[in-house]
């Protein structure tokens, strides 16, 4: 009888997805296999995509409740290779460094938009919200002394580095538009390590990015070129998206992955997972699910929050359910309106509005000047998504288990009307609240991090820790993470 060699991915959001995928392809490849592979993806909910959702309005524009652009660059590589191998190369949407949506981003401080610095000729400008030039702050930062701390929090190490102004405009806007979090809260090694590392190795992020090292500038090399990454270099994207919504990502890897015979199971959770040592001396975890059903796996691939899989390894060492545990993650409320016409007066990306401004919402993105083509078919209209809550949520709006969807469409309306000065009447809305969805790092994850792949390779336990929870909370970042956990267990089979 052959023997059956299974692998359990838990969550169908983009990491499990691309982890099967990967897994999939991967396993295919294999020369000589002495046993039969099967790899089945648990998914709690109804659907599969995880934060990415999309929805197609019957007018044909797109609401995008969560990512809806990819950065094409360094792990974007990953991305862009997973696009072309799955042929939705012509469906990629791509944003040129030419487009308002690339050269435009704003923030909304003290009662109106400030557009950011984009060129080098800004630097040598006094902005409105900056006491002194950037150039001049960038020239002092050369000459800082190099701190000897583990980590601190992002809003320390940039006011330190470079000045209180620029961390509490510019770094507290770009933390709440990429963490929906406070500054003061996140860990800079693990949130920006880009940063930390520039200081620990050159002892200047200026001198740093002036002067990238070699291994730096190879960082991504391991991706091999094709023809949508050569044609991301060469035209110049900064960020792309897809034809229909950024949802068709994870429909198109769930349509492989079903041809390919891989078992995605939805509205299936993952109850407990118990490893055990078999009578050869080799650990495999026993997943039961919310089926009744109880698979043995050779490899568990998990891809759920770290909230979840701790709920899941209950009878498991207390010490690492504990560190699990001690991972947070904010709620975000998404908010999209539609507007007939081209209505928008500011062309760009959108703005972000640090937390100083005590405002409801963290920021507005532009979707209709950044991706037309998700526009309406038959007549032009105006797009924008609201972000609210995150570090603030319980602040602003009280219980995210029961806050009255109608009062965040109204917030979302009446902040319009006074940052953008648009009144007019709404043709279509949507309101989302996503629980525990973007991971905040603290200061110290590092180590967390450290203490629990310790773990896992001192007790010699078939488990991968994929997802937002640990690595990385983009979807470029979920995506090579996977793709890496992938190599790793081939190269140990």
């Amino acid at each position: 009888m052959e023997k059956v060699r299974n692998f359990v991915v838990l969550g169908g959001g983009i990491s499990g997805l691309s982890a099967a995928y990967y897994l999939q392809m991967s396993l295919n490849g294999l020369k000589h296999q002495r046993c039969l592979n099967k790899v089945t993806v648990l998914e709690n909910s109804p659907r599969i995509g995880g934060w990415i959702e999309s929805t197609q309005l019957n007018n044909g524009a797109i609401f995008e409740h969560g990512p809806r652009s990819l950065r094409p660059f360094g792990v974007g590589r990953a991305s862009l290779d997973l696009v072309n191998d799955l042929g939705l190369s012509d469906k990629v949407l791509p944003v040129l460094q030419t487009h308002p949506g690339s050269q435009n981003r704003f923030i909304y401080a003290n009662g109106q938009l400030h557009t950011l610095p984009n060129n080098l000729g800004a630097l040598f400008k006094k902005q409105p919200l900056f006491s002194q030039r950037l150039i001049t702050t960038f020239i002092k930062e050369i000459f800082k002394k190099k701190s000897l701390k583990e980590d601190e929090s992002i809003h320390s190490f940039v006011s330190r580095r470079f000045s209180n102004d620029i961390a509490d405009y510019l770094v507290d806007a770009l933390c709440i538009g990429v963490f929906a979090a406070d500054c003061r809260k996140l860990s800079v090694r693990s949130c920006f390590p880009m940063l930390f590392d520039a200081e620990q190795s050159r002892g200047s992020v200026v001198l740093a990015n002036l002067s990238p090292s070699k291994a730096k500038q190879e960082s991504s090399l391991d991706v091999q070129s094709n023809h949508l990454i050569e044609r991301s270099t060469n035209e110049r994207w900064t960020m792309w998206s897809l034809e229909g919504g950024l949802q068709k990502l994870p429909d198109k890897i769930y349509e492989t992955l079903i041809d390919a015979g891989v078992s995605v199971i939805k509205s299936t959770a993952c109850t407990s997972i118990d490893f055990k040592e078999t009578d050869a001396g080799k650990k495999v975890a026993n997943v039961s699910t919310s089926s009744g059903n109880c698979i043995e796996a050779d490899h568990v691939l998990s891809a759920i929050p770290s909230q979840a899989l701790t709920s899941v390894l209950s009878k498991h060492n207390s010490t690492f359910r504990d560190a699990l545990s001690s991972m947070d993650a904010v709620d975000v409320a998404v908010v999209n309106l539609q507007y007939n016409g081209n209505i928008l007066k500011q062309q760009g990306f959108g703005y972000l509005i640090p937390s100083n401004q005590q405002s409801k919402l963290l920021g507005v993105i532009f979707d209709s000047c950044t991706f037309p083509s998700n526009d309406s078919q038959d007549s032009p209209s105006t797009r924008l998504t609201c972000m609210m809550g995150g570090s603030w949520f319980q602040e602003h709006f009280g219980s995210v288990t029961s806050v009255d969807n109608d009062h965040l469409l109204t917030v979302a309306k009446d902040n319009i009307k006074d940052h953008l000065g648009i009144v007019d009447e709404l043709i279509n809305t949507a309101v989302k609240i996503h629980q525990k969805c973007i991971p905040t790092y603290k200061p110290g994850h590092f180590k967390v991090l450290e203490n629990l792949e310790s773990h896992i390779i001192d007790e010699r336990l078939p488990l991968s820790l994929l997802g937002s929870s640990y690595y990385g909370v983009s979807v470029n970042d979920c995506i090579n993470n996977s793709r890496n956990a992938v190599n790793q267990i081939i190269q140990s089979i």
